[in-house]
């Protein structure tokens, strides 16, 4: 039954693929704009709701819900959440985690709303209608206070995964297993970001992690005038920035960065970070289209750039390559993801074996 619904969402993928191909004849559409496309539709297919406890919706609030639960703070995540947080309707609730609920305080529109906080691995109770659904948020791996959604009742047991990059033997210790077995899960929403042919493979998390933190330590030690640029597609990558303090000591600035206050918010990064501008590790957060020009300001003798991509790589049909450098600008793009691989997803649903998966 699982490989029947695996192989409908690779069908899925190579339809949509070939529609949006049709429309690039028509509209002249990049290739990267064509695997954007592709994952945004794919998506977009998950309205939020859970299905066997409709009362229930996950990273998605545009229809009437009772119960809402976030993932992560990541906008596509928060589809109708700035919405709710304009409500004064009191049966409905929304949940996150501590440092979720940090993060989204950061931003005006979210400053005020009513956020019931949850802990990894601590089990609640909902009561519906009916019947009692316990939830429990089981750690992701992706960003700051991300979590995975086990649900929990008679309708059935459900995950939501959210954005993640871990395997199933690094959820052991949570309440996805019962005396050592894996319970079983009749509903299994997962993430797909890179479920397409081109992302079969990516390199391990932490071999790419390790990369990062040799490239950016191997020049500030060649030199006590060098400094290191960290450009990020995205908030997170925390536990990279902390790694480097752990190593050299030297307190990271992250106000060149529109989401700064995002890094600050986050609890055992803040004593990491400083706002002194002769600091030696800076972050940037722009994407790639907008940094080009600037990086030709930047650049000089004692300046090394980290640009942290996956997108770079896989666009370039080359999702295996951990770095490629650019001389010019003493720049290191390095592949290094926060969503699992194709493959990495495959592994996870052949070993959860879950009887539906909601696309």
């Amino acid at each position: 039954m699982t490989n029947i619904l695996i192989s409908k969402v690779n069908y899925l993928y190579l339809l949509v693929k070939v529609v949006l191909i049709i429309i690039t004849r028509i509209f002249v559409i990049s290739s990267q704009h064509i695997e954007e496309l592709i994952m945004q539709t794919l998506l977009n297919t998950f309205m939020g709701r859970i299905k066997p406890y409709p009362s229930i919706v996950v990273d998605k609030f545009t229809e009437i819900f009772r119960f809402g639960f976030i993932t992560h703070e990541h906008s596509d995540h928060l589809v109708g959440l700035n919405k709710y947080a304009r409500s004064s309707e009191e049966y409905q609730k929304i949940f996150a985690t501590k440092i979720t609920q940090r993060v989204l305080r950061t931003q005006y529109q979210y400053a005020t709303m009513k956020i019931h906080t949850l802990e990894i691995n601590e089990t609640i109770s909902l009561y519906l209608e009916e019947e009692v659904v316990s939830v429990t948020p089981l750690p992701a791996n992706h960003i700051p206070g991300s979590c995975m959604y086990l649900f929990e009742g008679e309708g059935g047991n459900v995950l939501h995964t959210g954005d993640f990059r871990l395997s199933l033997d690094e959820l052991r210790d949570t309440a996805l297993f019962k005396d050592g077995m894996l319970k079983p899960i009749d509903y299994l929403y997962l993430d797909k970001t890179f479920w397409k042919p081109n992302s079969y493979e990516l390199p391990p998390a932490a071999e790419s992690k390790a990369l990062i933190i040799k490239t950016a330590l191997d020049w500030l030690n060649a030199s006590e005038e060098n400094v290191v640029y960290l450009l990020l597609p995205y908030f997170g990558y925390v536990d990279i920035l902390c790694e480097l303090y752990d190593e050299t000591e030297i307190q990271i600035n992250v106000n060149e960065n529109r989401v700064a206050d995002k890094f600050k918010a986050v609890p055992y990064l803040s004593d990491k970070l400083t706002d002194d501008v002769d600091t030696k590790i800076f972050v940037k957060n722009k994407p790639w289209k907008d940094m080009e020009d600037e990086l030709r300001e930047m650049c000089c003798e004692h300046v090394r750039m980290i640009m942290v991509s996956t997108q770079h790589f896989i666009c370039n049909n080359n999702s295996c390559r951990p770095m490629e450098v650019r001389d010019e600008y003493n720049l290191y793009w390095i592949n290094h993801s926060l969503h699992c691989s194709q493959s990495e997803l495959k592994n996870f649903v052949a070993k959860l074996k879950p009887l539906n998966i909601i696309p």
